[in-house]
């Protein structure tokens, strides 16, 4: 299932704020292993890690 960002946005807002990984994967039906990449992509890039990125394959 794909995700809005908005959608990230709102789970990650909430592991930032102190909300336990494991209450919003339960509440949103969404693996711990995914929220904590969506986490990682914010920690590393701000808010453009959590837009759609272009899946391109190499030549």
């Amino acid at each position: 299932m794909k995700y809005s960002y908005e959608q990230r946005l709102i789970i990650v807002s909430g592991v930032k704020q102190g909300e336990l990984i494991a209450h919003l994967s339960k509440e949103y039906h969404i693996n711990k292993t995914q929220i904590l990449a969506w986490v990682r992509m914010w920690d590393k890039y701000g808010r453009s890690g959590l837009e759609q990125q272009p899946h391109c394959r190499p030549t």
